[in-house]
């Protein structure tokens, strides 16, 4: 028995606490069925939160501080803009890959491949990124699934997730972070596959994944690494390994591949350079350069001052709290718990907490600027606090059941240490994802503007 457990490789183990102990059917079939619920309600809730009158209420605006709605529409009027143009093509690489001519912008590309595609209105192509995102938490899913061979914590963890403003506020995002979750999950998923020897293959498509992960902006390039390193660390006691060599060459390819279509796009190294220091500057030290990256709009320590600094740590947990349900300072006794009470035969898997906790805040110290501005940067620790959640909604009870046996109250005493944690959870969750959907479907902030008419669009010459 424990050699079929070991083989399965978490994915067909049982559904109970300890390896080898068969599940039954209506349990199997439950926890599947409460899967399917989840994603279906997450993709659900992300059709009504992409009607264009929904994309522009005030609610939806102040749960994402803006940055949906115009990366929604600014990359869905660029993709507009290049299909009716007669000159346009979706092959313009060097224009659709440089994103404020300092940032990877696949997912700029993407939305003129979706546009030429077919998905031409506001609505459509928003489409495309929802499926990304259920397709994402599926993966959440699977990774925790398989990492620490406990079905329940890939449930928890991404039922959790779908149900947070962190994954309902980005469901339609037509920006980087569809696109790189998805990517970052993958990769991991793909290594944790290849070191349990069940595909070789799996290494190279963990490579590729990385690879699109890194043209989705610059955050994703450290925070997948270390994801990767935790993975790898969780199952073989170290941090690398030559077989796994591949992956160090990934981020390198994909910075000589970005410089190029950058040097192109800007015509010229030095002007590529000057692009490059003065985002860095900018982002880092809140110090813009005359000429160059936000030079003339912003005056130096605007958003970087003693002040601001001052109140730093507090912006980070405010941001955590209004996304994740829950403080930081709740988190971490929750991840405390966890590390105590877990199940002696996940220890080796935990040692991934490691390299989650620096990915889910190197971004936040740097680059100090960026972090400060922008509330969207709370969307790096979702991997980690859905680890803690799903975590510690199994493996508490779990922990009471061994050292209580048959003592009176266990489930009592079980459901009243879960209820400090579930109980602010669920209730915000539901409050928050009602009254917003009630005030979508009542179009209740007036008359916001209305969606860009179709309008007929010429056909492009064929790729140059």
């Amino acid at each position: 028995m424990r050699a079929m457990t070991a083989s399965s490789g978490g994915f067909s183990s049982g559904f109970h606490d300890h390896p080898g102990h068969p599940s039954r059917p209506s349990i199997r079939l439950l926890h599947y069925a409460l899967l399917g619920f989840v994603l279906l309600t997450y993709f659900s809730l992300g059709v009504v939160r992409a009607i264009p009158e929904n994309l522009m209420l005030k609610p939806n605006i102040k749960h994402t501080g803006g940055a949906v709605r115009a990366s929604v529409r600014k990359i869905h009027s660029y993709s507009v803009a290049v299909g009716l143009n007669p000159n346009g093509s979706v092959w313009d690489l060097d224009e659709h890959l440089v994103f404020r001519d300092h940032n990877p912008g696949m997912f700029k590309w993407m939305g003129v491949v979706l546009y030429e595609s077919g998905l031409e209105s506001l609505f459509a192509m928003q489409m495309f990124p929802l499926a990304l995102n259920t397709l994402t938490l599926l993966l959440i899913y699977a990774l925790f699934r398989k990492l620490f061979r406990q079905p329940w914590i890939g449930l928890f963890s991404a039922a959790y997730l779908a149900f947070c403003p962190v994954f309902l506020t980005q469901a339609t995002s037509l920006g980087s972070g569809s696109y790189a979750k998805l990517f970052q999950i993958a990769s991991a998923l793909l290594l944790l596959i290849y070191l349990r020897g069940e595909k070789r293959g799996a290494l190279l498509g963990a490579a590729v994944c990385y690879f699109l992960a890194c043209w989705n902006y610059w955050e994703w390039y450290i925070s997948t690494a270390l994801v990767l390193m935790g993975i790898h660390y969780a199952e073989r006691g170290k941090v690398f390994a030559r077989d796994v060599a591949i992956l160090a060459w990934t981020p390198v390819a994909a910075l000589v591949s970005f410089l190029i279509a950058m040097v192109v796009h800007l015509g010229g190294f030095a002007n590529a350079g000057r692009s490059l220091v003065s985002a860095v500057m900018f982002r880092a030290f809140d110090r813009p350069r005359e000429g160059e990256f936000y030079g003339k709009a912003h005056e130096a320590g605007r958003y970087l001052n003693l002040e601001s600094f001052g109140g730093y740590l507090e912006t980070i947990g405010d941001r955590i709290e209004t996304w994740y349900y829950l403080p930081p300072v709740v988190f971490a006794l929750m991840l405390a718990a966890v590390l105590y009470a877990h199940d002696p035969t996940r220890t080796k898997a935990y040692r991934v907490i490691v390299f989650l906790v620096p990915a889910a805040f190197y971004w936040n110290f740097l680059m100090l600027q960026h972090g400060v501005i922008h509330f969207y940067t709370a969307l790096h620790h979702y991997l980690l606090l859905a680890l803690i959640f799903g975590a510690f909604v199994v493996e508490i009870p779990a922990f009471l059941k061994r050292r209580l046996g048959d003592r009176p109250f266990r489930r009592w005493i079980a459901a009243l240490l879960l209820f400090p944690v579930l109980y602010p959870v669920v209730s915000q969750m539901s409050a928050d994802i009602s009254r917003t959907q009630a005030l979508y479907h009542a179009r209740a902030a007036g008359d916001p503007p209305a969606p860009p008419a179709q309008t007929p669009r010429p056909k492009l010459p064929r790729p140059r």
